[in-house]
């Protein structure tokens, strides 16, 4: 894509007004008002212009005052952790004062206290929207939090982890989540998914290893994990992994699911385990990723309609493929995230449309949030030109 400053900030403050426009008022972070902070704090780092850094603060601000009315939960997707998060990071790119980490003294006790008093064998969430890894993102970057509460939240979040965790031949796996379903033998199986799956897992512990004290602990679930996934590759088939246990058949290119979450897991991985190996698997996946074009990627396209925002869609695969190009620097990759920029943008230039397919009743919408809206879109966009607006890589785990 070639860089033209003026044009990307009109298409990227054009997502944020139609944003503005389609946002509940919500204070999440992945699709509601926090995301929109977000991305108003981006246009900021890319810009220097102070208007999108009191945008970001204002929204900021309208999704704390949510919170305190009772809006949303604690997780990371819906609640405090994203609201917590997004503080930190507006401190960390200096759009918020080092002295307003004070007010996450109050985010810190809440997320404390939950993780204390829920013992998690009802529910089972562990994963990163909904449960106890996105709740560890939050504790895992404590530059700014309460350095008493986060080593202690840490522990509590591997231990409920190794509570949830099954044995199986590989060592210690997870099964998918279920919710409050009862489980048995036979609806039991494991997501090879990064939003809710094993890669995600593997990639928390693989960064917990780095802080926690129990860092033989945390690589040794790592290598089971990722013992397990080698096992799983599909042979003569357009993706090299299945979606789940249960199948055998071709993930889509995406970030929820599919080979691209294998490659970052596997990244993470080889850096915690030092095992140079585990790189090498991690750049031949992308690379057979690369080779993928829309016909193969299995993204819903309905005549002149196609998913593309950054949860499955075409300019999450941009930003995949940038990030994928940033680590290795093979031209496939580069070629990879030109292509899905094209497929975006087509002849639109800056009238794209968010399109979003919803499978229950089979429509399409227009959406502004994060995970598949302007929101997710417009920061993959600014991230290909600007690798300081890295937000988006922390919260979805790609870094």
């Amino acid at each position: 894509m070639e860089r033209n400053d003026d044009l990307l900030v009109k298409i990227v403050n054009g997502f944020a007004l139609k944003a503005e426009r389609l946002l509940p008022d919500h204070p999440s972070l992945f699709s509601g008002q926090s995301g929109l902070s977000l991305l108003y704090a981006d246009l900021f780092i890319f810009t220097k212009e102070e208007f999108y850094a009191n945008k970001s603060i204002e929204v900021l601000e309208r999704s704390i005052k949510l919170l305190s009315g009772g809006e949303g939960g604690l997780t990371l997707a819906n609640g405090v952790a994203g609201v917590g998060w997004l503080v930190k990071y507006l401190i960390k790119k200096e759009i918020l004062s080092p002295l307003d980490a004070e007010n996450l003294a109050d985010f810190d006790e809440l997320l404390f206290e939950n993780l204390k008093s829920d013992d998690y064998r009802n529910n089972r969430y562990y994963d990163l929207l909904f449960g106890l890894i996105g709740k560890g993102v939050y504790f895992l970057d404590d530059n700014n939090s309460n350095k008493t509460n986060s080593p202690k939240a840490l522990e509590i979040i591997l231990d409920r982890l190794k509570n949830l965790s099954v044995e199986s031949d590989a060592g210690r796996l997870w099964y998918a989540i279920l919710g409050k379903e009862q489980r048995s033998e036979e609806n039991d199986y494991y997501d090879y998914g990064l939003a809710h799956g094993l890669p995600s897992i593997a990639i928390f512990l693989s960064k917990l290893s780095k802080y926690n004290s129990h860092k033989v602990e945390c690589k040794q679930l790592v290598q089971s994990i990722i013992g397990h996934l080698q096992r799983q590759r599909l042979r003569s088939c357009i993706s090299e992994f299945p979606s789940d246990s249960k199948s055998k058949e071709a993930s889509r290119l995406a970030w929820c699911y599919g080979d691209l979450g294998m490659a970052f897991s596997f990244i993470q991985a080889s850096i915690a385990l030092e095992k140079p190996s585990l790189m090498v698997d991690a750049r031949n996946i992308a690379i057979h990723s690369a080779s993928r074009n829309l016909g193969s990627s299995l993204i819903r396209n309905d005549s002149d309609l196609m998913e593309n925002g950054f949860c499955h869609g075409t300019l999450g695969l941009a930003h995949l493929f940038t990030q994928l190009y940033n680590q290795f620097g093979d031209s496939q990759l580069l070629l990879a995230r030109e292509y899905w920029l094209s497929i975006t943008f087509g002849s639109y230039n800056d009238r794209i449309t968010s399109r979003d397919f919803n499978p229950s009743n089979k429509t399409w919408s227009e959406n502004g949030n994060l995970l598949n809206g302007y929101c997710g879109m417009g920061i993959a966009l600014l991230n290909i030109h600007c690798k300081s607006c890295d937000g988006i890589n922390d919260i979805f785990l790609l870094n």
